[in-house]
């Protein structure tokens, strides 16, 4: 095993053999595909390892976890959480599921600790506790209503962020859609589009109309996955009458994202509103993605925290869409480029 790889990681590989274009089932193409995201995957751990291992905290971070999977269509919720800085939306019913386990006393000084660190945190209105008809704290009730003013509060602060002090009064495109329906349509869009043209790339290759040489399925597919992308979430821009430039203070579809500050220059595959960054892919991402570290990098130069959601055909194991929470964003450490170049 290299050093500082996930462990079981190298034995995972060597579970899928090297499939070649001579063999165009869709199980080998699948297998070939996840073949080489599992050794791009070990690779970028061993090199990446020894970089945090010298920054001191960011090698502190669980490798390949802490990622909020959209459920249900809750792309409000997911992003919400996301972006809480104290991690109570998931101490709250984590608090909940233990009532049982601990005394009223523990119970007791755990929900006034929350109380107290939701009002530190400017909190309006957090609520007192609540009490039963005899007189007795419902300790369940009050994780409800502490769960609900605070998902308020995080959610008010996300799009404050994102679209501006008056985000309530913004209508976005030729529907007229508020923000929260703008955000949860373009990712709903993009992940269909994702899952339809996965099946379709593969079929593709099949047929051999998309050539792919040994070892290089999962780019192939994967840049097709993206071109299909693109151009969907394009079209509905032109069908929405929305610009989709790089100024765009709306939403910016693989355009330029740079500062004043940075020579550097990223280009995500998309950005709704202000810092709201949406990327198609076929490797998992997480806060270790340096790609998502200089995007991050390069939004907070222009004076924001960033936002990323994740979409990954569904048919992909752990595939659909994510959140990853900012929280475990890594800083970018390496030296700023003396040249512009894509990230």
């Amino acid at each position: 095993m290299e050093p500082f790889a996930t462990p079981g990681l190298t034995d995972a590989i060597n579970e899928f053999p090297v499939a070649t274009p001579a063999a165009l089932s869709r199980e080998d193409i699948e297998r070939g595909v996840q073949h080489e995201l599992l050794a791009e995957r070990v690779r970028e751990e061993s090199l990446l390892a020894p970089e945090l291992l010298l920054t001191a905290g960011p090698s502190r971070l669980p490798p390949r976890q802490g990622l909020l999977m959209v459920r249900n269509g809750n792309v409000d919720n997911a992003l919400n959480a996301g972006a809480d800085a104290l991690g109570l939306m998931g101490e709250i019913p984590a608090l909940k599921n233990d009532l049982d386990l601990i005394g009223f006393r523990s119970a007791k000084a755990n929900v006034e600790d929350m109380r107290q660190r939701m009002l530190s945190a400017g909190v309006k209105n957090v609520p007192d506790f609540t009490m039963t008809m005899a007189g007795a704290i419902d300790f369940n009730a009050t994780l409800d209503s502490l769960g609900r003013v605070y998902e308020d509060h995080v959610r008010d602060q996300r799009l404050k962020e994102t679209w501006g002090e008056n985000y309530k009064d913004v209508r976005v495109g030729k529907s007229k859609m508020t923000v929260l329906e703008f955000e949860k349509k373009v990712i709903e869009l993009q992940q269909r589009v994702a899952d339809r043209a996965y099946d379709r790339g593969i079929t593709l290759i099949q047929e051999k109309t998309l050539e792919v040489a040994p070892g290089k399925f999962a780019t192939v597919l994967g840049n097709y996955i993206d071109e299909q992308v693109r151009l969907e979430l394009r079209a509905f821009a032109k069908s929405e009458q929305i610009s989709d430039t790089m100024a765009s203070k709306e939403w910016a579809i693989n355009r330029r994202l740079k500062s004043q500050s940075s020579p550097l220059i990223g280009i995500p595959d998309g950005r709704i509103g202000l810092n709201l960054f949406h990327d198609t892919t076929l490797a998992p991402k997480d806060g270790r993605t340096e790609q998502l570290q200089k995007w991050n990098f390069l939004s907070q130069l222009n004076g924001r925290q960033a936002n990323f959601l994740i979409v990954r055909p569904s048919q992909m194991p752990g595939g659909g869409s994510y959140v990853i929470p900012r929280a475990t964003i890594q800083p970018y450490n390496s030296p700023i480029a003396t040249s512009k170049r894509k990230l």
